[in-house]
């Protein structure tokens, strides 16, 4: 799997079975219109889902290249912002059900259309506090 990140990322199979895409949100009004719209708080980076695709579906590949992004997304704190477009053979249930197998909330129930969000998952870190004379080091999770 290949990445890069800077106001995109584009996440796709080596073996050119499929891809992922998404765009950052920058614009500030954009962003406090989500939050508004939706009544939920953004305080990371957010991109904008704007497809994931297999050549061939029903194989993992999709899987795949979510749980590659959703790795991405967790390492570098980022959340993302889909609007649900099911085409072709796609059903919109199973679109819900494939993301929220990848963490993405449902934010509106609306004929026609759905959006979700997912928020990073952030690994706890541990530290180490500095023992002093009376006392054995603590380890702090947080």
């Amino acid at each position: 799997m290949k990445n890069r990140i800077e106001n995109e990322i584009h996440v796709y199979d080596t073996k050119n079975v499929g891809s992922a895409e998404l765009s950052r949100i920058i614009d500030t009004e954009y962003l406090r219109y989500l939050e508004k719209a939706f009544d939920i708080a953004i305080s990371t980076p957010i991109f904008f889902f704007n497809r994931i695709k297999v050549q061939e579906e029903g194989q993992g590949h999709g899987r795949k290249l979510m749980e590659e992004l959703t790795e991405i997304l967790d390492q570098h704190e980022i959340a993302v912002f889909c609007v649900l477009n099911p085409y072709g053979k796609r059903r919109m249930k199973d679109l819900i059900r494939f993301y929220e197998k990848n963490d993405f909330i449902i934010l509106t129930k609306s004929k026609g259309y759905e959006c979700m969000i997912r928020y990073p998952k952030v690994k706890e870190k541990a530290t180490v506090k500095a023992p002093d004379s009376t006392s054995a080091p603590e380890i702090y999770v947080g």
